[in-house]
């Protein structure tokens, strides 16, 4: 059985929140993207995934003390930004 946008979705922002400092984040964001675009989905779909994990990120981001997570949801807003700028 395929797993939903919404489960990859998820697993993203929660390997996003608990990777180590560093690339580890980008690696995972990396992944997941070229996983969307080798499944064909298109790309207002690709784009509204990285809008909905932004949003999630910023929302997390307001309220967590964690300096490790936070550093973690700027870099990975950052670079989500990026992807999203390239399709």
């Amino acid at each position: 059985m395929p797993i939903s946008l919404d489960k990859y979705r998820a697993k993203l922002v929660i390997r996003i929140l608990y990777s180590l400092p560093g690339q580890d984040a980008v690696k995972y964001i990396q992944r997941t993207v070229l996983l969307l675009k080798r499944k064909n989905l298109a790309t207002d779909t690709i784009k509204s995934f990285i809008d909905k994990i932004i949003n999630q990120l910023e929302s997390v981001r307001q309220v967590t003390t964690d300096t490790f997570k936070w550093q973690n949801i700027a870099m990975a807003i950052l670079v989500l930004s990026q992807i999203r700028q390239q399709l």
